[in-house]
């Protein structure tokens, strides 16, 4: 393998698109592969003789090929959303040039190929292979005590970019909060714990011998629950727990959402703000009746005159039969749109003075803020400070979209 020094050096550009060579190999036909767009081209180098360097051949060659295929097939690149592509590497294994002296004769074909995304082949040469576009463009967190109304911290949060979970290594973000409440060890392991649950689930349905795979939402249900019983021993401490998971279905990026308790997320679009989660509060109504209907009672709008919540992690003190207090995720499926701006996370003290009207228009507002992801998050629980927050407060601000 070949690498230039200067990686600038490497690139081979065509119009605002830069591309990178992934392999280089002679050879007079190849087969047409289902790894493959339809797109083959072998065609004729005349000038073979002259060029005197690995690179120079490598160069020429991908420029006069670039030219074509974007010309050829613009339209198939902007369906996919590959106008982009990387050059890293040349491999010239089989193509090695020293001054005059070229191995390959003028007239034999060299030819060239497109593949899918990610694809790894040691059998065929593969030219600008595109890759699919990061699956988001950035994200960023902020904590506040809220040291004037608490002295104490029992919100968590985990941003997890590059979630693992499967063999086919493509890129899926994991993104918590949690807010727990007397005391912050539920909170505290469940941030921690919840991903490696999540990930082995994940995992085992990619990796099935029968073929049959868990949907996503299905798999979400089971790892709330395989996290709450592992919390058997919490009994007068508990914790919400929300999470957003972003992977690619299809070329298609998409935001399932899955929350217990009063931690919410809301997708900021271009024109509004909606919610992806659900407050399982003891004042929601369609809560006051499942919990009825399960043996449950609230008083004083709380659960036993306890809890504010429905659904929890841990109390299991209240987990007995017939309690109403429930492990059971509300569960969302968002495939993201062009006008998908942000996801934005936060624990209760965050949306105790901040709706999603509130909200879209704070980042209409302060749109240069918004447009620097960084301090989003931050911008945000300062807000809720000063408009009278008396919670602890954690953001998670998710940039989708530029």
């Amino acid at each position: 393998m070949i690498k230039d020094k200067d990686e600038n050096q490497n690139k081979i550009l065509s119009g605002n698109n830069s591309y990178d060579v992934v392999s280089i190999k002679t050879q007079p036909s190849f087969n047409s592969s289902n790894n493959c767009y339809n797109i083959k081209e072998a065609f004729k180098f005349p000038e073979l003789s002259s060029a005197k360097s690995t690179r120079s051949l490598t160069t020429s060659l991908l420029r006069n090929y670039i030219d074509k295929f974007e010309k050829t097939n613009a339209t198939k690149l902007k369906e996919k959303n590959l106008l982009k592509m990387d050059l890293f590497s040349i491999d010239t294994e089989k193509i090695k040039l020293k001054s005059k002296s070229v191995p390959v004769k003028e007239n034999k074909q060299i030819t060239m190929k497109v593949v899918k995304p990610r694809i790894k082949s040691k059998t065929i040469a593969k030219y600008g292979c595109p890759t699919l576009a990061p699956i988001i463009v950035g994200s960023s967190s902020y904590l506040e005590a809220n040291s004037k109304s608490r002295d104490y911290m029992e919100d968590y949060i985990k941003i997890i970019n590059n979630f693992p979970n499967n063999k086919k290594n493509i890129q899926k973000s994991l993104f918590i909060v949690c807010d727990g409440h007397s005391g912050d060890s539920v909170a505290k392991l469940v941030v921690d714990r919840f991903p490696e649950i999540f990930s082995s689930l994940l995992y085992n349905n990619n990796n099935n011998d029968d073929g049959k795979n868990e949907s996503i939402e299905n798999i979400l249900i089971s790892s709330f629950r395989i996290m709450d019983e592992e919390l058997v021993h919490f009994e007068e401490v508990g914790s919400t727990l929300n999470i957003i998971f972003i992977q690619y279905e299809n070329n298609q990026r998409v935001i399932y959402s899955g929350n217990i308790g009063d931690s919410r997320s809301v997708l900021v679009k271009k024109k509004e703000a909606i919610r992806l989660s659900y407050d399982h509060k003891a004042i929601d109504k369609s809560e006051i009746e499942r919990v009825k209907k399960e043996g449950g009672i609230i008083l004083k709008k709380r659960l036993y005159g306890a809890l504010a919540i429905t659904r929890a992690l841990g109390d299991y003190t209240f987990k007995i039969d017939g309690s109403g207090l429930s492990n059971i995720p509300y569960v969302t499926r968002t495939p993201i749109e062009k006008d998908d701006q942000y996801v934005i996370m936060g624990s209760d003290g965050l949306w105790d003075v901040i709706n999603e009207g509130s909200l879209f228009k704070l980042i209409q507002d302060n749109h240069n803020i918004a447009r620097d992801n960084i301090t989003l998050s931050k911008f945000l629980v300062e807000k809720s400070v000063e408009l009278g927050s008396k919670d602890n407060i954690c953001c998670i601000a998710i940039k989708l979209n530029n």
